[in-house]
Formats: structure tokens, sequence, C-alpha cells
């Protein structure tokens, strides 16, 4: 679900249905039918062009690209092989800051560059400390302190410093119960709840 301007929703529907639905009359005003038939799961509304709307799904088909003005459907795939693609058809979740969407995925996580479609991976590499804790993504965050968070299945908590690309980790070793990271939220003092 999306707010969409004028009290309407964007709702992701089953069968890769996209529809704009009204909430005032409680009546769906029309439904767009996503021709690779993936049904979205995180839906978000471009920050600088307020007609496109970016989503993934959870299983499979990577990133897609959807511009209501013309109702015209993008999909963005992962390639093997192509280092400018995706790196992962599962993506988890969808994170927009400035001109970058940051892709948590199966594959690690994935800075994918709205303005030349072109993707730069961090994965999870064991003889290098500095790299991501692990490889299936679940979320991205940046505090109030512009520290940037990565909250990952395999490997625990890492702080992502977006100068030097490199990672700090955080996991059972600091105190967590498991290596299972999955949400991330700063409450009013600053402190960071992680579930």
């Amino acid at each position: 679900i999306l707010d969409a301007p004028g009290d309407k929703l964007w709702l992701g529907i089953g069968g890769g249905i996209i529809s704009l639905f009204d909430n005032k009359t409680k009546k769906v005003i029309k439904n767009f039918k996503n021709p690779y038939k993936f049904t979205p799961c995180y839906l978000t509304q471009d920050n600088k062009y307020p007609n496109i709307l970016w989503f993934a799904c959870s299983y499979a088909g990577g990133l897609f690209k959807f511009n209501t003005t013309t109702e015209k459907f993008i999909q963005y795939k992962h390639i093997p092989h192509d280092i400018n693609s995706i790196s992962n058809e599962v993506t988890l979740s969808i994170f927009q800051n400035g001109d970058t969407l940051w892709l948590g995925t199966g594959g690690g996580l994935t800075k994918f560059d709205k303005t030349t479609e072109t993707c730069t991976h961090y994965r999870h590499d064991p003889n290098d400390k500095n790299s991501i804790c692990g490889n299936v993504v679940i979320e991205s965050y940046i505090d109030s302190k512009r520290n940037f968070w990565v909250t990952t299945e395999d490997g625990g908590l890492s702080k992502f410093d977006r100068k030097t690309e490199k990672f700090t980790s955080y996991g059972i070793d600091c105190g967590f119960p498991s290596n299972s990271t999955r949400r991330i939220l700063e409450d009013n003092k600053g402190y960071l709840w992680i579930s």
C-alpha cells in the first residue's frame, strides 16, 4: 500500500496488478496489469518524479519501474556476469535516498543509480572484515546522525560508511541473541531498536 495524491492509494494486488483505489468512494479507479506478472510487495514513489513508482517482489522478478502517466512497466533483472544488473532476482526491500535506490536482495546490497540505471554491489566476503556481514539483506536505514545501517538475515547488522565503502558489523559477538536481524528503528532519544 502506498499513499497517492487526492486521498487515493496504490495497491499491489495478486496476478501482477497495481490498483489505484479511491479512499473516498471506496472503489478502484483503475487496474494496471504488469506484463511481467509479478505482484508488487514493496511500493515506493520516486522522490523526484511523482508519476514514477518503484516496486519489487520478495520471491523473484527483480526491480520494477512503473510510469503512471504512460502506464509502462520496466523490469530490471539479475543478468549473470553483468555487473550493471541487480545482484539477485529476490528483492526484499527498497530504500530511496536521493538519486539512489538501495535494494536489499538475496545476493547482498545493491546500489541502483536511478539516473544511469547502473548498479554497485556489496556482498559478504568471509576474507574481508570490512565487507557487509551477510548476503540476505532485509532492510536499509539512515538514522538521525546520517549513519547508514543494513540488517541481514544471515550475518547480523552492518553500518556502512558511504565514503570509504567499508562496513562495520555487529552480531552475536556484540550481544545480539542471533545473527538474524530484520528491522531497525530509531526512537526520539537516538537509540536504535533492532528486531
